[in-house]
C-alpha cells in the first residue's frame, strides 16, 4: 500500500473516530441536497456568530478534509458499491435510528406520528428484510413523517438556537443542534450510555459504515452550497440554518412543517 492510500485510510480513520465522539446528525437528512437546491435558501439569515473567525478557520479545515479526503472515498466508495446497495444501507441505517425519532415525537405530544413511526419500524424491520426495504413506504397511512431529532424537540420546547459554530469534521452546528446530536446519542441504540451493543468495534465499524455510505449525498449537498458561491461559508450557514428552522414545530402541531422534495432536474 503507497503512502497515498495510507494517507486516505489515516484520514477516514480518523473522520469516523472524530464522528463516533459527537454524533452524526439525524440520517444525513437534516440538510440535503434538495433542501439546498431550494431558491429560498439563499437568502441570507440573522444568526449570531461570536466564533467567526474561529468558525471559518474549521471551516477551512473540513473543506481541505471533504474535497482531499472525503471525496476521493465517496468517489471509490460509489464506484465499488452498487446503487441498490447503498440504498439498501441507508435504509437500514435510517430504520435503526428510530428510538431518536420516536422519543422526539413523543416528547413533543405528537403521539400520531410517533404511532406511524412505530408501525413503520416493525413492518420495516419483518417485511423489510431488517430495514434494508422500506417497505411501509408501499403501505397508505404509513408513508415516512419528516424526521424528528431532539434538538426538534428542545426547539419545540422554546430552546433557542443559541449561536452558530462550525465542527471540526461534523461541519455546520447551532449551539441547540450540539445538544441535540448528545442527546440523540442518548437513545441510539449503539451508542453509549444505554447502547445494546457491548463491542465498541462494532459501534465504531457502524459509525464509519453509516457515514461513508451517506459521504456522496453529504458532498452533494455541501458542493451545491458552495461551487460558485462567492463566500461559501456564508452560504453554508445560511443553508443550514434554514434548514435547521424547517424542522422546527411548534407544540401540538401535528403536520410536520418540513416536506422531503424530489431533486430538481
Amino acid at each position: 500500500m503507497n503512502l497515498g492510500k495510507l494517507s486516505i485510510l489515516g484520514g477516514v480513520c480518523l473522520l469516523c473516530t472524530a464522528l463516533s465522539s459527537v454524533g452524526a446528525q439525524e440520517e444525513a437528512d437534516f440538510l440535503t441536497e434538495d433542501d439546498l437546491f431550494d431558491d429560498d435558501f439563499f437568502d441570507t439569515v440573522e444568526i449570531s456568530d461570536p466564533l467567526e473567525p474561529f468558525n471559518r478557520a474549521v471551516f477551512s479545515f473540513n473543506d481541505f478534509v471533504y474535497l482531499n479526503v472525503l471525496d476521493p472515498v465517496s468517489d471509490a466508495y460509489t464506484k465499488v458499491v452498487p446503487d441498490p446497495v447503498e440504498r439498501g444501507l441507508g435504509n437500514f441505517f435510517r430504520n435503526l435510528r428510530f428510538p431518536v425519532r420516536f422519543v422526539s415525537n413523543v416528547v413533543q405530544g405528537d403521539f400520531d406520528t410517533a404511532r406511524i413511526e412505530s408501525e413503520r419500524f416493525i413492518v420495516n424491520t419483518t417485511a423489510g428484510l431488517g430495514g434494508f426495504k422500506n417497505a411501509a413506504d408501499r403501505i397508505e397511512g404509513l408513508e415516512r413523517p419528516a424526521p424528528q431529532t431532539i434538538a426538534s424537540a428542545l426547539g419545540a420546547y422554546g430552546m433557542g438556537e443559541g449561536f452558530y459554530i462550525v465542527i471540526p469534521f461534523v461541519g455546520p452546528s447551532t449551539t441547540r443542534d450540539a445538544l441535540g446530536i448528545l442527546g440523540n446519542r442518548t437513545v441510539s441504540p449503539w451508542h453509549k450510555p444505554y447502547t445494546v451493543i457491548d463491542d465498541e468495534a462494532v459501534r465504531i465499524s457502524l459509525d464509519a459504515v453509516e457515514f461513508v455510505n451517506a459521504s456522496p449525498r453529504l458532498l452533494d449537498a455541501y458542493q451545491a452550497a458552495t461551487d460558485n458561491a462567492f463566500d461559501p461559508y456564508s452560504s453554508v450557514k445560511n443553508a443550514y440554518v434554514q434548514s435547521s428552522r424547517q424542522h422546527i414545530r411548534p407544540l401540538g402541531l401535528a403536520q410536520p412543517n418540513h416536506i422531503i422534495r424530489a431533486r430538481r432536474r
